[in-house]
């Protein structure tokens, strides 16, 4: 089985993945040679895996498979994420963006953004088997992180304004549809 699972990245939008700190004239900035860090993905891929595979009662917990691949507080995960690194040159623009007080129709006080965003954006991420995953398991968690790699749709803090649109396709392995149902299996199990 494989150790490394590669995806494509291709951004289809311009997109915002802040660096939390202002400069350059807007207040919130991006790194166009570190644009997307590997937690970031993780986060991504996680919340997929959430949402494919539930939560654990009312406790809101992740389900135990969710918490042996992506890892927990008491355990790390055996998997680390790369972080995107551009497989050619981007580009930076500035865009603002104002909030509309709705009961006078002006813009509200203090309510201007200004924002760095990076396009275009592709390139290749890894993720890589760090530490031990049992041979039962192994099949499982990487067709497990290939669907929610491919469940990742949106990043950045415009993803759901209409920018940050993603795709993350996995190259090597190849996601098969043994791979889906295989997933599903442990999805009707309780992700187990």
């Amino acid at each position: 089985m494989p150790e490394l699972i590669e995806f494509a990245f291709v951004a289809t939008t311009a997109l915002t993945s802040a660096t939390g700190a202002a400069g350059r004239g807007a207040d919130t900035t991006v790194d166009p040679d570190l644009p997307v860090t590997g937690p970031t993905l993780k986060g991504l891929m996680r919340d997929a895996a959430r949402e494919l595979l539930g939560w654990e009662g009312a406790s809101g917990a992740d389900v135990p498979l969710i918490r042996e691949v992506f890892g927990w507080r008491r355990q790390p995960s055996p998997w680390h994420w790369s972080d995107l690194h551009p497989g050619s040159a981007t580009d930076v623009a500035t865009r603002t963006r104002i909030r509309i007080d709705p009961a006078t129709g002006t813009a509200a006080r203090g309510a201007l953004l200004v924002a760095e965003e990076v396009s275009p954006l592709r390139g290749i991420v890894r993720v890589s088997q760090r530490g031990v995953v049992g041979a039962d398991r192994h099949a499982l968690h990487v067709a497990l992180l290939m669907v929610c790699g491919r469940l990742v749709h949106g990043l950045g803090s415009g993803r759901r304004r209409g920018k940050g649109w993603v795709d993350l396709t996995p190259l090597s392995p190849v996601l098969t549809a043994e791979d889906i149902a295989l997933v599903l299996a442990a999805r009707g199990g309780g992700g187990s």
